[in-house]
């Protein structure tokens, strides 16, 4: 018979002995008319004919044996026998299996958070071979890092032989109109016609960028450039409509709509909505110019980011007399060096190091909940040791016995599985709806079959030490004649039992103390986060992302005039006024400038730039710490007049006062020139410092303020070509804010229906979003520091509660013979407290060690701050002795007679 057929036999194990059964009986049946033709009478033929067949049984299981696979068949009755016994003791059962849910649960939802974002390659063809190009300038620039010029990628595009293809990119916001007059804010990323086939994808409909696309003289803007529509822009403004291909839509210009991109290219962001083409003039191309924009690039096969970066370097200086600045001074003055890094590296960035981090807190949670299920299982070995006795006295192997504790530990270890993974997919939509949006590749977290042979695997782990730990430990070298007399085991090998226990004891706590102060730490440093002044007052302040349409930009103060002062006139609102980009929302709008009167520096750092309409910094209730603000209703009595913060005002006037000086803005390093009505080109008139702010938090809570210019929208614009068509409305309120955001709506709609209305949010989300990663962090290591310190405390309650049933008869003579309760009491905890202790002193030695993967997220915080460290211990400490003690004390209300009764 064929291995397949007695494999699938051992599945069919009853149709198989009904067939044996049958065939045995027509063998018998044969015999005895056999023997009844021989002249035999019917009784005496059966009688004979069954003891010449022998025992059915024994002709049953030789024969089963053939057509069976023995191993299989073995195995499978010991799950049999495992299941029913496991179902005669639900209360083992549930507390093993969910124990092993809860550990195996939280580790699976980590795992497929860190396998979706971390260890899975970028969803683009041979992705390992994309990198992201940068440049450093440790000099005249002022910039560790930033994007290659212009004239750097054609360079290296022409000389670099390990990049196969090579295009730059940049980000911004559009308003698209429709024909309707409906304006909506879309998120576009300027591309070079090599853009995709670097990435290496293809359009869902119609065509990509060509070369013939980007022919000069297409940046004048007369002809309508092409774009590719985003997926679910496609489908959100276009209604998923196959003939878009060929339309012209609206983005304060023409633009030709080329094709649709496919729902999973999500680069440079999951929110660009418009890829629009873009193509550097080489003419005007210069090495130390315009290193804004960024770029990506393909390598050719087997070549290596660091490889890559080594060419560069290496012909860099060659780009020497190839373009007008790059001469021999100004490479020397800018000291430029190209750095490579793979695309995932680039897009992961430092999330990376959190969800390694929450992993491995999650691991934590895994091997508490693991020694916890092998205290279970030791406690339950103890009860069969009478029933292991019997069966290795009547002739089962060490191994039959060892199979059927695995059977039983599999059953229990796998239904832990299930119940796990049903928890990560609940874990996991949880948690992707809390991660902060800040985190990448988020869209692809999903439990994939990665994520369930990783849970496949830990069911093996949990397998091997539930199994495992109880045989070795008590059962291994169980004394049969003992356990069958008594039920009992020598000392030796009760107190080895002991020891395992308060090793798992020891074992939990030590992990448990390490979540506990990881969780203190990084809950601690989200507290100082929140104390931190942001320079404004974020609380019942609505805000409103609106934009222009750039037919009526010339009308824009006019217009954001009038919205601001109807929006002052609606009930509840004590304040309105707008700003170009709001503090802490991730927007970076800077321009160099140089005080008028002093030499100028032609590499001088950008100055971040906001502008705002009278009133914003009341509003936003900014303190003015030297002059005046533009308040909503003032007049000031200066050309020009600007705001700038106390940290500007420190750097550009670090000895005297900055009211009254004047600045002028950069451009090529030289002032800004415009022509005048005649049509002479004159330097724009300089701003005037009116008064000086105080400083605002505007890129992050943990860096210093920064340096901010604050300019008036004023009619006429000092430079036209500075003029905001997007805005951020700030509404302080006396009612909640949102309940005004209708209002809002409307007032814009009624003031320019063609305005863009955007994110309608409360000032203190944004605020909050700024310490979305550290409460993340936070939130997730305290939860699982809560559920280890509950396994532990379980461990220990069990492992004292099982030494009061064990010694019952001990505490009834004791106290037959006069022992106080207290003293119970104190013989039950002492020994556990000794193990709890123990696990506190190598926990302190561990949590020493593996905060120290927390320092980068910490704020103000030590990652070995000892009064935390002794914080924890006592709560960890003082948890697992009334865990102790609850069980204890039942021992001090044994009744003596009972227990002695009961012996």
């Amino acid at each position: 018979m064929s291995w397949l057929s007695r494999f699938a036999n051992t599945f069919r194990r009853t149709r198989v002995d009904a067939a044996l059964d049958e065939e045995l009986r027509f063998h018998l049946e044969e015999r005895m008319r056999d023997l009844i033709g021989r002249g035999l009478d019917p009784d005496t033929a059966a009688s004979q004919a069954r003891r010449e067949l022998g025992a059915p049984i024994r002709h049953r299981e030789a024969n089963r044996d053939v057509k069976l696979l023995p191993w299989l068949d073995g195995l499978l009755r010991d799950v049999r026998h495992s299941a029913r016994r496991l179902a005669r003791t639900p209360g083992y059962t549930l507390a093993a299996v969910a124990t092993l849910a809860l550990g195996i649960g939280t580790v699976t939802a980590a795992f497929a958070l860190v396998n979706a974002i971390v260890i899975q390659p970028l969803p683009y063809p041979h992705a390992d071979r994309l990198v992201s190009i940068h440049i450093r300038s440790t000099q005249s620039l002022r910039a560790d890092d930033t994007g290659p010029s212009p004239a750097l990628l054609y360079y290296f595009r022409r000389h670099a032989r390990t990049i196969e293809t090579l295009a730059p990119y940049s980000e911004t916001v559009a308003n698209l109109e429709g024909p309707d007059d409906e304006v909506q804010r879309v998120n576009i990323a300027y591309v070079d016609p090599a853009f995709f086939a670097t990435l290496g994808i293809s359009p869902a409909i119609g065509r990509l960028f060509t070369e013939e696309d980007a022919k000069p003289g297409f940046m004048d803007m007369t002809w309508p450039v092409p774009v590719l529509l985003s997926h679910h822009l496609w489908l959100q403004r276009f209604g998923g409509d196959p003939h878009v291909v060929g339309r012209t839509i609206s983005l304060g210009s023409p633009r030709l709509v080329v094709g649709v991109m496919p729902a999973r290219v999500a680069f440079p962001s999951p929110a660009t909505d418009i890829w629009m083409l873009l193509e550097y003039p080489e003419a005007r191309a210069r090495v130390g110019t315009g290193l804004g924009d960024r770029a990506i690039a393909r390598l050719r096969p087997d070549t290596t980011p660091a490889a890559a970066e080594r060419e560069l370097a290496s012909i860099l200086p060659s780009i020497q007399g190839a373009y007008p600045d790059a001469t021999a001074e100004r490479l020397a003055e800018l000291q430029l060096a190209p750095v490579v890094v793979p695309l995932k590296d680039e897009i992961v960035g430092m999330a990376a190091s959190t969800i390694w981090l929450l992993f491995g807190g999650m691991a934590f949670v895994l091997l508490i909940a693991c020694a916890n299920a092998a205290n279970l299982a030791l406690v339950r070995a103890v009860e069969r040791r009478g029933e292991i006795a019997l069966r290795m006295a009547l002739g089962a192997e060490p191994a039959a016995v060892a199979r059927l504790l695995v059977s039983e530990a599999a059953i229990v270890s796998y239904a832990g599985v299930a119940a796990g993974i049903a928890l990560a997919a609940v874990s996991l939509r949880a948690a992707v709806a809390f991660t902060p949006v800040s985190f990448p590749r988020l869209a692809e977290v999903r439990v994939d079959g990665w994520v369930l042979a990783f849970a496949g695997a830990l069911g093996i782990l949990a397998t091997a030490v539930c199994a495992t730990l109880p045989f070795v430990t008590d059962l291994a070298r169980t004394e049969v004649a003992g356990a069958l007399k008594t039920q009992r085991v020598s000392g030796v090998r009760r107190r080895t039992s002991i020891y395992s226990r308060h090793i798992l004891i020891a074992v939990q706590m030590a992990l448990a103390l390490v979540l506990i102060v990881g969780a203190a730490l990084m809950a601690q440093s989200f507290w100082r986060l929140t104390r931190v002044d942001p320079g404004f007052d974020a609380t019942s302040v609505l805000t409103v992302d609106i934009g222009l349409a750039h037919r009526n930009a010339e009308r824009h103060e006019a217009i954001f005039r009038e919205i601001v002062t109807h929006v002052r006139a609606l009930p509840g609102v004590r304040s309105a006024s707008a700003i170009s980009t709001l503090p802490l929302d991730n927007g970076v709008e800077a321009y160099p400038i140089a005080v008028v009167g002093r030499p100028i520096d032609p590499d001088a750092a950008p100055v971040e730039t906001r502008f705002i309409m009278p009133g914003y910094l009341d509003a936003m209730r900014t303190r003015i710490v030297a002059g005046i603000g533009v308040a909503a209703d003032a007049h000031v009595d200066a050309p020009n007049p600007v705001v700038i913060s106390r940290a500007l005002a420190h750097d550009l006037f670090p000895n005297g006062s900055a009211i009254g000086r004047q600045l002028v803005r950069l451009q090529g390093g030289q002032p800004v020139e415009r022509p005048d009505a005649t049509g002479t080109i004159r330097p724009s008139p300089p701003f005037t410092v009116v008064g000086v702010a105080a400083d605002v938090h505007d890129q992050s809570l943990r860096t210093a303020p920064s340096a901010i210019l604050y300019i008036p929208i004023r009619n006429p614009p000092v430079e036209q070509s500075i003029v905001p068509t997007d805005m951020s409305l700030v509404v302080r309120t006396d009612a909640p804010p949102l309940s005004l955001a209708g209002a809002v709506r409307q007032v814009v709609r009624d003031v320019d229906d063609t305005m863009s209305i955007a994110h309608v949010r409360t000032l203190d989300d944004i605020v909050g979003r700024s310490r979305a990663v550290e409460r993340f962090t936070a939130v997730l290591l305290l939860l699982a520091a809560l559920v280890s310190l509950l396994l532990g405390a379980i461990g220990v309650y069990g492992v004292v509660a099982q030494a009061v049933r064990r010694r019952e008869r001990e505490a009834g003579i004791r106290i037959a013979l006069g022992a106080a309760p207290g003293t119970l009491i104190r013989t039950f905890v002492r020994d556990t407290a000794a193990a709890v202790l123990s696990g506190a002193a190598a926990g302190i030695v561990l949590a020493l060690a593996a905060t120290r993967a927390l320092r980068a997220l910490l704020f103000e915080v030590s990652a070995t701050d000892l009064p935390t460290l002794a914080i924890a211990v006592g709560l960890l400490v003082g948890v697992a002795l009334v865990a102790a003690l609850i069980p204890a004390r039942r021992a001090a209300r044994v009744d003596p007679v009972i227990a002695l009764r009961a012996e």
